[in-house]
């Protein structure tokens, strides 16, 4: 359960700065907003979870 705030917490911030350089990149074609949106990108490949899962904490107890 802690997980699955953790991740909406994570998926909140990474919306908030898309949003940003999306908006630049439509209004003023700012060159600026292409690196930051793939630096965005790449945090979403980076993605894992915060705490061990529950079968990884069962693993591990055995």
């Amino acid at each position: 359960m802690l997980n699955f705030l953790f991740e909406t917490a994570e998926y909140a911030r990474l919306a908030n700065r898309i949003i940003w350089p999306a908006i630049a990149l439509v209004q003023d074609r700012a060159p600026w907003a292409w690196e930051s949106l793939a630096e965005v990108d790449q945090w979403f490949e980076g993605l894992a979870p915060v705490l061990p899962c529950e079968t990884e904490m069962l693993d591990t107890k055995s």
